[in-house]
């Protein structure tokens, strides 16, 4: 008996090795259900919070962007800008510090800013960045932020309430509702995307954030404090 070559042996042996997998993989696609039925679905959020995009029109009206249509208790609502404008409401400017407690790497922008869109304001980039206002006789809170497609955490006393993805535009919306007027509550908003990155497939952009607006008879706690680094 004539002896095979190691190459064709090795060949013979690959040859039938493709032709058991194909089958193998006819047979599994041949099946009612899918491959990937085996995975489970887990759900996304352990926590009953709610994804909400706010995008702004060329008209300047804001408008609600409902990620998930089945949710029907909101956290996050549209603010309606009329009651700031006519001073139902008042405006808590990025940069008072001793109102605003910070951490992480922020860029504080003053008076004198060379940007005027950018005077009084507050820009950062790094994830887990975290700006927090305390008050008291407020029903609501709500922010002014530009987040380019950022996602935040909302967090009142502590507790996550809502995850914001914030849009394209200098948007205000409210981040806590309902609240007890007798009671005081701190409002904490977190940055949890990565920063900006080079490259077409960046798309999360710096953030800029304005300030937190309240009701006009709101008291508004002292104890505002940075940590971290802070560039000026």
């Amino acid at each position: 008996m004539q002896e095979e070559p190691p190459g064709s042996l090795c060949g013979r042996w690959l040859a039938r090795r493709s032709v058991s997998r194909f089958m193998d993989s006819e047979k599994s696609w041949g099946q009612d259900s899918s491959p990937l039925s085996a995975v489970p679905l887990l759900p996304a959020s352990t926590t009953d919070t709610r994804v909400v995009a706010i995008s702004c029109t060329d008209d300047g009206n804001e408008h609600e962007e409902v990620a998930d249509a089945g949710d029907t208790s909101p956290n996050v609502y549209k603010f309606d800008v009329t009651q700031y404008k006519d001073g139902t409401f008042r405006f808590v400017p990025a940069c008072a510090r001793d109102l605003i407690k910070y951490t992480g790497r922020l860029l504080h922008h003053g008076a004198q800013c060379t940007r005027k869109t950018k005077i009084n304001t507050v820009q950062f980039d790094w994830p887990a960045v975290t700006f927090q206002i305390t008050v008291r006789g407020t029903s609501c809170v709500a922010i002014r932020l530009k987040g380019d497609g950022n996602y935040f955490n909302v967090f009142v006393n502590d507790e996550l309430c809502c995850i914001l993805r914030a849009s394209l535009n200098a948007t205000c919306c409210d981040v806590a509702t309902d609240l007890d007027i007798s009671l005081e509550y701190t409002i904490r908003i977190c940055k949890r995307t990565e920063p900006q990155m080079r490259g077409a497939m960046s798309t999360f952009k710096v953030c800029t954030f304005y300030g937190f607006i309240v009701e006009e008879d709101a008291e508004v706690l002292l104890g505002g404090s940075t940590r971290a680094a802070i560039y000026t």
